[in-house]
């Protein structure tokens, strides 16, 4: 969907440049940009993902630059 919407958004922007319309460019323009926009999201929090068997354990470390802030452990 996400797609089509951005295929749409480029048809109008490029036939609304060509005829001289504002309003069509303009149109084409907010609809490529909501489209690429969506279609970019990335969940950026995610950084590592790992299922820990049992009584296997995991380190994690919070840096913050060349420091760590704190420390954490788990276990599985």
């Amino acid at each position: 969907m996400i797609q089509r919407i951005f295929d749409v958004g480029v048809r109008r922007l490029f036939s609304g440049a060509r005829q001289g319309q504002p309003l069509i460019t303009g149109l084409g323009a907010a609809l490529t940009v909501l489209a690429w926009l969506r279609k970019r999201r990335v969940d950026e929090e995610l950084l590592f993902k790992r299922e820990l068997k049992a009584g296997e354990s995991l380190r994690i470390a919070f840096l913050r630059g060349e420091v760590v802030s704190d420390e954490s452990g788990g276990s599985g």
